[in-house]
């Protein structure tokens, strides 16, 4: 009968050992690619350990400098919100200090214009009182002109010996020796009164001196206090703007603060997915290796199968030879 025939069965015993020969072959390619496959994907699982430890660890010197920089920033604003405080203050004093400098120039000013319009009025006094004695000193020169001609006069009548008195030219001698005398008087007086407008000219100049001094000195003070007055201002300025960075700087920095919370967050994920990544890498190598054994011990059959198919198919080609020589 056909199904009895040893060729066919010969036959398909051939077609079973190339299937195993081909299945081996397969399986040791195939655990050869779980084997590097397994090697990569443990190289993979610790690269991103490692890039999930970097990202914690930048996560972490990012959270630590962010809040050194916040304690900088904090203690910075609180120096700035004091040396605005004492700006303020020195800004009101030099305020103060200008409006004092304002009003002391003010002052020696009208010290000033006064101490002149006082010289002023000195000098024409000394004017008038130089021209009383020089009008004195012709008013002598005429008196003692008139006092040598009544003289004059006296005498010639003294050496007439038709006259008998002389009564009338000694009067006129003792009045113009009266002339003399109150002329010489009011040269004496017009002397004083130069002396006297001389020596107020020369308080007046001194005055005058002084004010222009105290002048110079409150006009250089009032420049002084402004110049510190603008500086002042400046500083209040700068310090305000320094407010407003530093201001600005900790609003960054509380932006800063949540990127770096979702920077935290995105970490301890990755770690997460990492540590979960490392449980299956490991299941799979345990698998891998239970693979392993079980086609190790697969091979071990089928290599003892094979060689059990050769001897059966040797056994059947014994047989199935009388067959094949009574067909040629």
């Amino acid at each position: 009968m056909a199904t009895a025939d040893p060729r066919i069965l010969l036959a398909a015993l051939g077609d079973l050992k190339a299937e195993s020969e081909r299945w081996s072959v397969v399986a040791t390619d195939t655990m050869a690619d779980a084997t590097a496959i397994q090697r990569q994907a443990v190289q993979s699982a610790q690269d991103a350990q490692r890039r999930a430890l970097l990202a914690q660890t930048q996560a972490e010197d990012d959270r630590d400098r962010v809040e050194a920089t916040r304690r900088a920033a904090e203690t910075l604003l609180d120096r700035c919100q004091a040396a605005k405080v004492n700006a303020d203050e020195m800004l009101g004093q030099c305020r103060i200090a200008t409006s004092e400098a304002e009003k002391t120039l003010h002052f020696w000013q009208e010290e000033l214009k006064a101490a002149l319009e006082w010289l002023a009025r000195a000098q024409a006094r000394l004017a008038r009182a130089q021209e009383d004695l020089r009008q004195a000193e012709r008013m002598l020169a005429a008196a003692e002109m008139e006092l040598s001609h009544a003289r004059s006069r006296l005498a010639a009548c003294q050496s007439n010996k038709e006259r008998r008195n002389c009564n009338s030219e000694r009067a006129a001698v003792n009045a113009a020796a009266a002339h003399v005398a109150i002329a010489k008087e009011q040269i004496h007086l017009a002397q004083l009164e130069v002396q006297a407008a001389e020596e107020e000219v020369r308080q007046a100049e001194a005055r005058v001196a002084c004010c222009r001094k105290a002048v110079g000195h409150a006009e250089s003070a009032l420049r002084h206090a402004r110049s510190v007055q603008s500086h002042a201002e400046t500083a209040v300025i700068e310090i305000e703007r320094a407010l407003e960075y530093v201001q600005a700087t900790l609003g960054f920095l509380e932006r800063a603060e949540a990127d770096i919370e979702r920077e935290e967050a995105v970490a301890a994920e990755m770690v997460s997915i990492v540590r979960e990544i490392h449980h299956w890498v490991r299941e799979a190598e345990q698998q891998r290796l239970k693979a392993d054994d079980l086609t190790e011990a697969a091979q071990r059959l089928l290599l003892s199968g094979c060689r059990e198919l050769a001897h059966r198919m040797d056994q059947l080609y014994q047989i199935n030879r009388p067959a094949l020589s009574r067909a040629l």
